[in-house]
């Protein structure tokens, strides 16, 4: 399990400043009733035995693999777990802190090897060094003091405890090649690492973007010396930046101004520009400008030293929310002169009630009833799960995507955010969760896709190199009767049912597909995988 929590906190006074133009999110009745979206009525549709969840076929070496786990546990079967699921990139935290706890003396560095490691994190760099599993380390800057300057005066919120404290400044100028050093040293200790993402939310730990830059541009430099001397292509990624869809609406002259003046920025002004409720203090202006200094500072580069763009966009309720985020974030590095690809990094795989700042009824009710442990919303919440996840891979493979890093894969009763703590797709005692088996079958239908369109409405194609198109569509209210005979011709489509319940002897439960006309498709709420059938002559 993590060992130290990821930092959420919107903390950011666009969301709240932004009343006028906020859209509330879309509604969430199946979650809150406990009620699950049934199947069409059954009427002059065939009907197929269950799907065969398997992983999904391989195409081409071209092909590019669009899921991967995130936020990795330690559990004994976890590796198997995740090759059966088809992933072929986790990722793993490291604190700097823990593996060099204190600073090198005469230029000798005294780290705690993988022997120092727990039991199950041994277990798991041995299992992940006899698969093709890929590695990603997401670096952390934690409990090393000395490797830095900290910033009295601007404080951050700890990941570790949620308290305010000194931020990060910069790398001790003297600590600089013992930064390099480290990224060094990950480099060869640990098994199949292709890929290093450099802090996790920087911006909610970084005082100013100056030094977050100048650690990322180190990394960078260390990462292609060890390519260029040992022949491998290690990527760095930056950084899990997390913004939400209201936010990233700012104004550019405010978005200008942070970057010229943080911190020296006027309050005063940004609250006429943005009309600012009084009641939003003073501090939290300031605080999200720390936020955007970061992001801005390493996005607004003509060459930026990363390879990949990772984002957290768990706020997203549509694909219009996703699409405003992700679009954000390419009209800047494009705007540079540069494009690198997008990652949705952390992507939360469950429904992520909006409690802050303006949180509806139901998201209210639905995150008390978590934090509170209780057991039937719980399993309405695994039942809604398979949904949301779905969903939210259309929406932001839809938005520009390339690659989508589905957290967390355990179920964390006792993490400091309710709204994270059954987001799994196994439980805290590793038993799979109705999740899982949506997310062997999502992957299953559309991984290594080659483009993806909006249809209309929440209509999403899948186009391939190996295999035929594939849909994922549902109507987002109510129940609808689709024409796609001139999309698809005249024929029939099979459509695939998500699983979303478990028997009770914990195994999943696959309604079987139905086939129906081209001309005649029904959609509920629920999304389902609707196929082309081809006739055979």
């Amino acid at each position: 399990m993590k060992q130290v929590p990821r930092v959420k906190d919107l903390s950011t006074f666009a969301a709240v400043l932004l009343v006028t133009a906020f859209s509330p999110g879309i509604r969430h009745e199946a979650l809150a009733m406990g009620a699950r979206t049934p199947a069409p009525a059954q009427g002059s549709e065939n009907h197929d035995a269950p799907p065969v969840i398997s992983p999904a076929e391989r195409p081409g070496p071209e092909a590019i693999k669009r899921f991967a786990a995130d936020q990795v546990h330690f559990q004994p079967q976890i590796v198997p777990r995740m090759v059966d699921l088809g992933f072929e990139l986790a990722e793993m935290h490291l604190l700097w802190g823990v593996i060099e706890p204190n600073a090198p003396v005469n230029g000798v560095h005294s780290y705690r090897g993988v022997d120092r490691l727990n039991p199950q994190q041994r277990q798991f760099l041995r299992d992940i060094s006899a698969t093709d599993l890929q590695l990603s380390l997401v670096i952390e800057a934690v409990g090393n003091d000395w490797a830095f300057e900290f910033s009295d005066r601007i404080t951050v919120r700890s990941p570790v405890s949620g308290k305010e404290v000194p931020g990060f400044v910069r790398l001790k100028p003297e600590h600089r090649q013992s930064w390099q050093n480290f990224i060094t040293h990950l480099l060869t200790s640990f098994p199949n690492v292709h890929y290093i993402q450099v802090d996790n939310e920087p911006e909610n730990v970084w005082v100013s973007g100056e030094g977050y830059v100048e650690a990322l541009r180190l990394a960078y430099e260390a990462v292609q010396e060890h390519n260029r001397r040992h022949g491998k292509n290690v990527q760095v990624m930056a950084a899990g930046f997390a913004l939400g869809p209201d936010v990233v609406t700012l104004p550019e002259p405010v978005l200008q101004h942070i970057v010229r003046n943080h911190p020296q920025i006027d309050i005063d002004w940004i609250r006429r520009q943005v009309n600012l409720p009084e009641n939003v203090p003073s501090r939290q202006v300031f605080h999200t400008s720390q936020k955007f200094h970061v992001i801005l500072s390493v996005l607004l580069q003509n060459n930026p030293p990363f390879d990949i763009l990772t984002i957290h966009n768990d706020w997203a309720r549509s694909f219009e929310e996703a699409e405003r985020v992700i679009s954000w974030y390419k009209r800047l590095m494009q705007r540079q002169g540069y494009q690198r690809p997008l990652w949705i990094d952390d992507m939360h795989a469950a429904y992520y009630p909006k409690v802050r700042p303006r949180g509806t009824p139901e998201d209210i009710r639905i995150y008390e009833a978590l934090s509170r442990g209780n057991q039937a919303a719980i399993r309405r919440y695994n039942e809604a799960q398979p949904e949301w996840l779905v969903k939210k891979s259309a929406w932001n493979f839809a938005a520009g995507a390339e690659r989508v890093k589905i957290a967390p894969l355990v179920d964390m009763p006792f993490y400091f955010m309710p709204e994270w703590r059954y987001a799994g797709l196994f439980t805290e005692d590793f038993e799979p969760k109705p999740s899982y088996y949506t997310a062997k079958l999502l992957f299953q239908m559309i991984d290594y896709f080659k483009t993806v369109t909006k249809v209309r409405g929440d209509i999403y194609r899948f186009t391939f190199d190996h295999k035929d198109d594939v849909f994922i569509a549902w109507r987002e209210q109510g129940r609808e009767t689709i024409d796609a005979s001139q999309q698809l011709g005249e024929g029939k489509v099979r459509i695939t049912y998500l699983i979303n319940q478990l028997d009770r002897r914990g195994e999943p439960v696959i309604r079987p597909s139905i086939q129906v006309p081209t001309s005649r498709i029904p959609l509920t709420e629920e999304p389902v995988f609707i196929e082309r059938v081809r006739t055979s002559r």
